[in-house]
């Protein structure tokens, strides 16, 4: 596996860590910017919070399948 697909991998798992983290610990900073307030004002606070926090799952989850599987 080339350097360029580990960058992309790990950059999933952070993303993922970041979206789940905000959507744990309720941070304010990430739920006002303009793109997660959509979804705040779609779904609710608590919405945009589950929505965010099964995006980070899953995008963790891709990050560590795609090392185990190209490994």
């Amino acid at each position: 596996m080339e350097t360029s697909e580990y960058f992309f991998l790990f950059l999933f798992i952070a993303i993922g860590g970041l979206s789940l983290t905000a959507a744990l610990f309720n941070m304010e900073w990430f739920f006002t910017t303009r793109q997660a307030a959509t979804f705040v004002n779609w779904l609710g606070r608590f919405g945009a919070r589950l929505f965010y926090g099964i995006l980070g799952v899953a995008l963790i989850a891709c990050g560590i399948t795609g090392l185990v599987i190209f490994k």
